[in-house]
């Protein structure tokens, strides 16, 4: 939830060692931006350990049907 690839940071596929050395190699391009680092910052506002938690139980909820 906290990594938006192109907008917060990237993502790669499991064990892809290139996948995450052109991960890396993106992330430092947007770590330059000033919009990306605004975003980065508004987004981790947003972020605590009770809203992470919520959404989990109702992630589980949801898979369990109830």
């Amino acid at each position: 939830d906290l990594v938006q690839p192109g907008r917060t940071g990237d993502i790669f596929p499991v064990g892809a060692s290139a996948g995450l050395s052109d991960a890396l190699l993106r992330a430092r391009t947007l770590s330059g931006q000033a919009s990306v680092r605004a975003a980065c910052r508004a987004l981790v506002s947003e972020y605590s350990v009770e809203r992470a938690a919520s959404g989990i139980a109702d992630a589980y909820r949801a898979a369990v049907g109830g």
